[in-house]
């Protein structure tokens, strides 16, 4: 499954781009729940154990790292341990 993003009708081809768009998209929906969990309902006077919104934060940020990790893990440089003296 390929992910189309289009802007101002042209469509993205950079895969650089289109990682960090998907990125941005997941923390806005994180942050987004975030605020619904812990300010809005509360406002509302729905009360819910913190070990709840604790969990959703949780998963939200597991699901928000695993993807920056798989990005970043290219620019990872892993350097050869140097070579043991022989005598």
């Amino acid at each position: 499954m390929t992910l189309h993003i289009s802007l101002n009708g042209r469509p993205v081809t950079n895969p650089v781009a289109k990682a960090l768009l998907a990125l941005g998209a997941v923390l806005v929906a994180a942050i987004m729940a975030a605020l619904v969990v812990f300010v809005v309902l509360p406002l509302l006077g729905v009360t819910m154990a913190l070990a709840v919104g604790v969990a959703v934060v949780a998963a939200l940020a597991v699901s928000l790292a695993i993807p920056l990790l798989l990005l970043c893990s290219n620019l990872v440089i892993i350097r050869r341990a140097p070579p043991a003296l022989e005598k």
